[in-house]
């Protein structure tokens, strides 16, 4: 009866063992599946389900989710005109999406293994939104949205260095600001993140300004937008040519053009001499060589930024040595009075760099944000004028060879225009002449013996004809909102869109007909080879 009895003992303590074996097993299965089941039942981001998403596959869904959901288009209402403003195209948030993820994925880690067992069996999953807040990328949307609105937006900064080394932007407006209208964007995705249909109201304002203390290339406010730059080799063997360039270069960079500034080479480089810190060139008596190639390699980039130029020069002739610009980009300066000056015209300030590092001279021009245009430059037909040869026959000349003299260049006739296009849609405003170049030849002096025969000579080409065709800028169209989406359509009955007709852009623009540059060099020079 005794060994029955703990028989039956014997088996109750295995029962229990195993049971508890069991259920150890069981909890940890189960604590493995739902840390691996990914993203529980119920979660959801801006109302779209995201059970069971692992978190690399949630953060690309997150993404989806966001493109999909703000891809309607906004509308903007100012005063009695609406404008459509679409995202990633005029204005982007800043998402966070692994962030977000791996909030999503830690709801519901509080309730235990057996809880979450309760909701799994009994499908009792409440439904939980992962917060967000919807931020703006203002770097990117300032420059959109200020692009899309330019008729409306009347803004002008300035940039003015302060003594603790930092930089203060004051920010002109007349009409809507683009920090008012960022505002308004943002507090309308905060207020109802979603919504079918959204038109955020901008109110009118007078002048009014803003004023932000920043760094030089911070990266939110600071000159972080490269606008054009170029990139010239310094071929040269002489030092002297790098010394002077290394200079120039010191001196131009970090200068900061406010709107309306106007630009002098002469004035800011400074006079070529020994006494202002320039070197002479190796066998000559010329000093200051090589600053021409910071001029020319400026000249091209700031053009594309849209500087009216007050002042430029040709070379008289095109050298051989002036491979690091081309027939009509190149700008000559002199102490004798040639120099390169512009104007600022933009509403931006523009921040100028400009660099020397081995043998390659970069300059750059930056801003805090990108200008509502951009600019296209090309030349009209290049006509080349052939130069002639002086043989000079001469009997202390061998048979056979030839005595070079002077060496002789070939003339070029070319003609620069300037094209500005919008931004954002690409449609061409206007197109603008430049320059109307003429380098001139220079013909050659060589010694022959008496016996040489010379050959004949190149044919000329003809100049091209006085009156060129000229540039005629394209008549703006009508607004229309398939191709420029300024004025989607009223919808019935809803207050926000009772509106009168837009304004129209004007049909009518002033013809620009060819005009010859202010100044152009005539005589060779020292300081025209700079």
């Amino acid at each position: 009866m005794r060994q029955d009895r703990r028989g039956a003992g014997d088996v109750l303590i295995v029962l229990a063992m195993t049971g508890t074996i069991i259920l150890l097993l069981s909890f940890l299965a189960l604590k493995l599946h739902f840390k691996t089941a990914g993203i529980q039942p119920g979660v959801t981001f801006l109302g779209y389900d995201l059970t069971g998403l692992k978190v690399n596959d949630a953060i690309t869904r997150i993404g989806q989710i966001v493109d999909y959901v703000y891809a309607e288009p906004i509308y903007l209402k100012y005063q009695k005109s609406l404008w459509m403003l679409r995202y990633q195209k005029h204005f982007r948030l800043q998402i966070d999406a692994p962030s977000i993820a791996d909030a999503a994925g830690k709801i519901g880690d509080r309730k235990t293994v057996y809880e979450r067992l309760y909701d799994w069996l009994t499908l009792g999953y409440s439904r939980q939104e992962v917060p967000f807040s919807p931020v703006l990328d203002r770097k990117f949307s300032q420059t959109n949205v200020a692009a899309r609105l330019t008729k409306v937006l009347a803004n002008k900064v300035i940039a003015r260095p302060q003594a603790n080394g930092k930089i203060r932007l004051s920010q002109e407006s007349s009409g809507a600001s683009i920090s008012a209208i960022l505002d308004a964007l943002e507090r309308s995705f905060k207020e109802t993140p979603l919504t079918d249909r959204r038109v955020v109201e901008v109110a009118s304002q007078e002048q009014t300004g803003t004023t932000t203390d920043t760094d030089l290339f911070d990266p939110k406010y600071g000159f972080t937008v490269i606008l054009q730059s170029k990139v010239s080799t310094v071929e040269s063997v002489d030092p002297a040519t790098f010394e002077n360039i290394v200079v120039a270069c010191q001196r131009i960079s970090g200068v900061i053009l406010n709107p309306q500034d106007v630009f002098s080479f002469n004035k800011v480089v400074g006079e070529r001499s020994l006494r202002g810190g320039f070197k002479e060139a190796a066998g000559r008596r010329v000093v200051g060589i090589g600053v021409g190639q910071v001029s020319s390699t400026m000249y091209e980039p700031i053009l594309r930024v849209g500087c009216k130029i007050l002042e430029r020069h040709r070379h008289s002739f095109w050298y051989p040595e002036l491979k690091f610009t081309t027939p009509g980009f190149d700008a000559a300066v002199s102490d004798s009075g040639w120099d390169l000056r512009f104007q600022n015209e933009c509403d931006l300030p523009l921040l100028l760099v400009a660099s020397l590092k081995g043998a390659k001279l970069t300059f750059e021009v930056r801003s805090i944000q990108e200008p509502p245009f951009r600019i296209d430059l090309h030349t009209g037909k290049v006509t080349k004028v052939p130069y002639r040869t002086d043989w000079v026959k001469d009997p202390r000349v061998p048979r056979g060879q030839q005595r070079v003299e002077v060496q002789g260049l070939n003339g070029t006739r070319v003609r620069v225009y300037r094209t500005w296009f919008t931004r954002e849609e690409g449609r061409k405003e206007r197109e603008e002449p430049i320059s109307n170049d003429e380098y001139q030849k220079r013909d050659a002096v060589i010694r022959v013996p008496p016996a040489f025969v010379p050959p004949p000579e190149p044919k000329e080409e003809p100049p091209p004809p006085p009156e060129e065709k000229e540039p005629v800028p394209v008549k703006a169209k009508p607004r229309d909102v398939e191709e420029d989406e300024d004025e989607p359509p009223p919808a019935p009955g809803t207050a926000a869109f009772n509106r009168s007709t837009p304004e129209t852009e004007s049909d009518e623009r002033p013809k620009e007909g060819l005009q010859e540059p202010e100044s152009a060099g005539n005589d060779e020079s020292e300081g025209d080879r700079e």
